[in-house]
């Protein structure tokens, strides 16, 4: 199965790279290639294996179905269910003030799925919001 890994720099996300390796390949790769560009006098290098919950509305076609199937999958309402992507945050540029922390890049590594337009914006967003200022300042007024 294929990987693909999204950088997020400062609340802005991209595609970084697609790779022909399973997840736990592509995250050992990338945690290495993040090592060499990891400050290590200033940031922590943190990874977190961690899940995103993705609404998929019914019905799936075949090539999604497939690759879903062997997630954790849950029907939610008739026309919809929820997958859990499994994901790897890899955090090597990062500064803690006071008792906050902020990630300022970070590789997010996941599943090379066959995701719908929809959903491929829904995961940019939430990776953007990983490293975005906005944020981190909402949660302060929290």
């Amino acid at each position: 199965m294929k990987s693909i890994v999204i950088l997020s720099e400062n609340g802005n996300a991209k595609i970084y790279k697609e790779m022909d390796l399973d997840l736990d390949k592509a995250v050992k790769e990338m945690a290495k290639e993040a090592m060499e560009l990891w400050d290590s006098s200033k940031s922590d290098f943190i990874i977190i294996r961690d899940s995103y919950p993705m609404e998929i509305k019914l019905p799936l076609t075949n090539e999604e179905y497939e690759v879903y199937s062997k997630l954790s999958i849950q029907r939610t309402q008739q026309k919809t269910v929820i997958v859990e992507l499994p994901i790897y945050v890899i955090s090597f540029d990062n500064e803690w003030f006071d008792d906050e922390y902020k990630d300022n890049k970070v590789f997010i590594v996941t599943i090379g799925a066959p995701f719908r337009e929809e959903a491929k914006k829904e995961i940019m967003d939430w990776c953007s919001e990983m490293t975005s200022k906005e944020a981190k300042e909402e949660e302060e007024e929290e």
